[in-house]
């Protein structure tokens, strides 16, 4: 356990929120969207940082971790241009508590933010700052686009932000960055900026527009699934849970046509995602920013497609949990790592102490993450143990370099899976009855970890209450959420 962790709390809100202000929204009328100056000042040549998160998107769909469909072009050229991550782990299957560990650097159960959910949620303490708040306390101005839903800034995402703003697709979101991009480069072209760009372009229901519909499906399929928007609204109307029913409800979970159909929608989506990205690129390049911007893109999980009996992302293996992770650098640093992969195995909470060390902003001691760089610059990388969460769903995993325990505590029943990655990566056999030394010596790292986190939230009092109005609530039915909590006690889980 770290000594320093239980008072870290009170330090970093002196630093980095005693003069924070509320979020503002923008209204269109101004390119800046309302964005205000940032406060103290940015240390000398510190870059631009765009950090883009591309939301259900496992790492072995995108091509250039060997998937054999040109799914992510633009991706791929970024990866050219800088590093990727080969083994990038994410510390949930579920939306907010992931991205709250890529903002804070911190374990699920020391950051305490759950999913969305009626019966009560709670927004990140004031006391826990963000990659954002960090770098808006050392000058720099922060902003925000993403698609609502178990994003949304009432959780803490807008914490740290002068502007955060709801889009609606990737196409939308992605113009309106490079909007901000734009304007705030010329109002201050001195005073860096932090862009936090998020779409759910593949989430389910995977009804990309054409030709995104057409692009990797069969043309001779003729099953029952769902396949456009326009389809699945003209069958089931704007309720969301008609279009859960109606979308999932025709898929055959025993026909492997089936299967791959839905495979091959989800990857239209996602190259859908990756050209907007690519024009994002394009734009910051044809700005002169690309080259005094750090660029990272990453995601906050995968997605099953019954490689372990089911769909979407309820489980903790690998179509989970490992997720790209690219990083593009201005300068010397990028010219150094310039089409470098590293292989060694690194956690979403490393990418807030990577940014802020690029930033040149002192990394707060007690975090859970660590910085890459040195490990870009020829030293030891971060501690290969991921730990992953979803409090709510009573899961919770545990990797090791090459060991996994998957623990599911759940009303319907509990079971402990371990896995040795090295020899068995798809999975496929549960060695907890045969190998309890190693069961024993993860259980026990996980019970440090968890006492580790408890220690760090001693003291801090609990986030603000969430209340979701009716808007919040269709929003987030409409993304396949509000069922988590009947899908912790076995009932109603997604199909």
């Amino acid at each position: 356990m770290r000594p320093t962790r239980s008072a870290l709390a009170a330090v970093l809100l002196a630093l980095a929120c005693s003069d924070r202000t509320a979020p503002q929204s923008s209204d269109g009328a101004d390119a800046a969207g309302g964005v205000e100056a940032a406060r103290g000042t940015a240390p000398d040549g510190a870059p631009n940082i765009v950090l883009v998160s591309l939301d259900t998107l496992r790492a072995d769909h995108v091509s250039a971790y060997g998937y054999p469909r040109q799914t992510t072009p633009a991706l791929d050229a970024l990866a050219d241009r800088g590093v990727l991550f080969e083994a990038a782990y994410s510390h949930s299957p579920k939306t907010a508590v992931s991205h709250m560990s890529l903002f804070t650097g911190l374990h699920p159960d020391a950051h305490g933010v759950g999913q969305l959910a009626r019966s009560g949620s709670r927004r990140l303490p004031d006391a826990i700052p963000t990659l954002a708040s960090l770098l808006r306390a050392h000058g720099y101005r922060t902003a925000g686009v993403a698609e609502g839903g178990n994003v949304r800034g009432e959780l803490g995402f807008d914490q740290g932000m002068d502007l955060y703003e709801r889009s609606d697709d990737a196409a939308s979101g992605f113009a309106r960055a490079a909007e901000l991009a734009e304007s705030l480069s010329a109002r201050e072209p001195r005073r860096p900026f932090f862009l936090f760009v998020h779409t759910y372009e593949a989430h389910d229901p995977y009804v990309p527009p054409a030709p995104y519909d057409a692009l990797f499906a069969d043309p001779d399929y003729d099953g029952a699934i769902v396949s456009s928007l326009e389809e699945l609204l003209a069958i089931s109307g704007e309720k969301w849970r008609s279009q859960h029913r109606a979308y999932w409800g025709r898929v055959e979970k025993s026909n492997p046509v089936d299967v791959q159909h839905l495979r091959d929608l989800y990857d239209g989506a996602i190259r859908r995602a990756d050209d907007a990205l690519g024009a994002f690129a394009a734009r910051l390049e044809a700005l002169g920013l690309m080259d005094e911007t750090a660029l990272v893109v990453t995601s906050d999980h995968g997605e099953e497609f019954l490689e372990h009996g089911s769909f979407l992302h309820e489980q903790g293996f690998q179509e989970h949990l490992h997720v790209p992770l690219v990083m593009t650098f201005p300068g010397e640093r990028g010219e150094a790592t310039r089409g470098r992969r590293e292989s060694v195995v690194v956690r979403l909470v490393d990418v807030a102490p990577t940014l802020l060390d690029v930033a040149g902003v002192p990394v707060p001691a007690g975090l859970d993450g660590v910085s890459l760089l040195p490990l870009l610059e020829g030293g030891s990388g971060p501690p290969a143990v991921v730990v992953s969460r979803w409090p709510q769903g009573g899961l919770t995993v545990l990797r090791s370099r090459s060991w996994k325990l998957i623990q599911v505590r759940r009303r319907g029943g509990a079971s402990t899976q371990l896995f040795d990655l090295s020899r068995d990566p798809e999975e496929r056999r549960n060695l907890a009855s045969e190998r309890p030394d190693m069961l024993a010596a993860l259980e026990a790292e996980l019970a440090r970890v968890s006492a580790a986190a408890h220690a760090f939230r001693d003291g801090i009092a609990e986030g603000s209450a969430v209340r979701l109005d009716a808007r919040a609530i269709e929003e987030l039915r409409a993304l396949g959420y509000l069922q988590d909590e009947s899908a912790a006690t076995g009932e109603g889980a997604a199909p």
